[in-house]
């Protein structure tokens, strides 16, 4: 998880999202048990999808001498979220206090 806002920021500052067909998007949905389920279902598909998807890149940029290869950054994250301003579950808490330099 800790790589993925690096990692948009440097394609982002080096004009990655310049591309008029560059999908940058959040999107939350509520949903119970069999819909959890099935979101995770269809992210798996997805990335399948995206390794069928390379390999036809690939096998055609072979015939072109790899002329117009692109590296293209997909991110997916699929997770059970709490809405922004909900507080953290006290049993979900790290117990250890946070421990700050005493001042002199």
């Amino acid at each position: 998880m800790a790589r993925k806002d690096p990692i948009g920021a440097v394609a982002a500052a080096s004009g990655g999202f310049d591309r008029a067909d560059a999908v940058l998007e959040r999107r939350t949905a509520r949903v119970d048990e069999r819909g959890f389920k099935a979101l995770a279902a269809e992210a798996h598909k997805f990335l399948a999808r995206v390794e069928k998807i390379e390999a036809e890149a690939e096998r055609r940029l072979a015939k072109a001498g790899h002329n117009g290869a692109l590296d293209a950054g997909v991110v997916l994250l699929s997770y059970e979220s709490i809405a922004l301003g909900d507080q953290i579950p006290e049993s979900t808490k790290k117990s250890t206090p946070l421990k700050r330099p005493r001042r002199r």
